[in-house]
C-alpha cells in the first residue's frame, strides 16, 4: 500500500532539494508558499518550477512563483488564517499566549507537553476527551503546519499573527 504524500511533504522535500542541489497549480501555491519562500533563498524560480514538474507533477511556472514572491502578503495572510483559529484555541486552553508559543519553540514545546491546568471547552453532557482531543488536533496544527516552517517563514508570517497589520491598517 503507497503511502499519500501531502503538500507539506512536498514542501519539506522542495526545501531539501534547495539545500542539496501532474496537476495543476491551483490551490497549490498557497500551500507551498512557505516552502518556495525558504527554496528561493538558494535556488532559482526556474529551478523550482523545473524541480516541482520533475519530482513531484506539478506545474507551476516560474512566472506565477516570481510574482508570488514579489507579492508574498496575501500567501503570508492565508497561513496566518490557517494557523490562527488553532493557535487561539491553544492560548485559551493553556492560558499561554499565542504569540509566545507560536515564536519561541520552547515554550511551544512546553504547552504540547502541558496536561494540568487546562481549561477545556466542555459543552454541558459532553465528553471531556473529545475536548482534550481538539486540544491535541490544535496542537498538531500547529507542529505540522507552523513549526515545520523555517524561521524565515515563520517571520515572515508573523505580523500577520500579532496583529500588527490592523496597526499598520489604523496607522494609515
Amino acid at each position: 500500500m503507497e503511502e499519500e504524500i501531502t503538500l507539506q511533504d512536498v514542501g519539506e522535500d522542495l526545501l531539501r532539494e534547495s539545500r542539496a542541489g501532474e496537476f495543476s497549480a491551483r490551490g497549490v501555491l498557497p500551500a507551498l508558499f512557505p516552502f518556495i519562500h525558504g527554496a528561493s533563498k538558494r535556488m532559482s524560480t526556474r529551478a523550482i518550477s523545473r524541480w516541482l514538474k520533475e519530482a513531484h507533477g506539478i506545474k507551476l511556472s516560474a512566472v506565477s512563483i516570481a510574482k508570488a514572491l514579489r507579492n508574498p502578503e496575501k500567501y503570508w495572510e492565508a497561513l496566518a488564517d490557517e494557523i490562527e483559529p488553532a493557535a487561539r484555541a491553544v492560548e485559551e486552553a493553556s492560558d499561554v499566549s499565542m504569540e509566545s508559543f507560536l515564536f519561541d519553540e520552547d515554550t511551544f514545546r512546553f504547552v504540547e507537553q502541558k496536561r494540568d491546568g487546562l481549561v477545556l471547552d466542555i459543552p454541558e453532557g459532553g465528553d471531556p476527551s473529545d475536548a482534550f482531543g481538539e486540544y491535541e488536533a490544535n496542537l498538531t496544527v500547529l507542529g505540522t503546519k507552523w513549526w515545520a516552517l523555517e524561521q524565515s517563514a515563520r517571520d515572515s508570517c508573523r505580523r500577520y499573527l500579532t496583529g500588527e497589520r490592523e496597526e499598520e491598517s489604523d496607522a494609515k
